[in-house]
């Protein structure tokens, strides 16, 4: 279908590429309605996904090989500022030599340094979250990605992935399988986590 809309579209057009034509598919009426099912279909909300879904039918138009091997393109290159900080400074008072040995010297300006570098950390910190950046956790489960992928876009429940799991030899419980799932969600920002009800086995390839 989106072949047959691209098509229609380049004779109107008089091309057969480009980011005219690109914009046109993404607002099509008839690959807007396809696409739409399929996001209900799969309890997708998120619109960077619904664009990379619209990537991917746009390379598989010009790649039989993307196409056969179902491969969507996530390395696009998206370009804005570097967030930086303000500059770093520090004034303190001189050594006074004939009053305050070196030691003490040395005590009150290692005081100084951590003092101001802690204020310093917060405020570019505030400054980082104003500007829409996020903190990146330390670690991450990869079983927990794994997990949110079965219950958000496959429709499977806690219940049925702790179960599958256990088929596998791996013993783990329900609890455990929907936090993780919560987790993977915050961890990438998903704001639309479906609700249980909708659940529906699917398969994703």
């Amino acid at each position: 279908m989106y072949c047959q809309v691209a098509d229609d579209a380049q004779d109107f057009y008089g091309q057969s590429h480009g980011p005219s034509l690109y914009k046109h598919l993404a607002k099509h009426p008839r690959v807007k309605s396809a696409l739409g099912e399929w996001a209900t279909s799969f309890n997708i909300t998120a619109d960077w996904l619904m664009n990379e879904a619209i990537g991917a039918l746009w390379a598989w138009r010009w790649s039989s090989d993307e196409r056969k091997g179902l491969k969507w393109r996530t390395n696009r290159t998206r370009y804005r500022s570097v967030v930086c900080a303000d500059a770093f400074e520090l004034r303190l008072k001189g050594w006074e030599m004939e009053l305050m040995p070196w030691a003490a010297y040395l005590k009150l300006v290692q005081k100084e340094v951590k003092k101001t570098l802690a204020d310093y950390r917060t405020r570019s910190v505030k400054k980082a979250e104003s500007e829409g950046l996020v903190r990146t956790p330390r670690t991450y489960s990869a079983a927990n990605l794994d997990w949110f992928v079965l219950y958000q876009f496959a429709g499977m429940s806690s219940v049925q992935i702790a179960k599958g799991l256990r088929q596998r030899g791996i013993q783990v419980e329900e609890s455990a399988v929907s936090k993780g799932v919560k987790a993977a969600a915050t961890l990438m920002g998903w704001e639309g986590l479906r609700t249980r009800k909708r659940a529906a086995n699917r398969k994703l390839g």
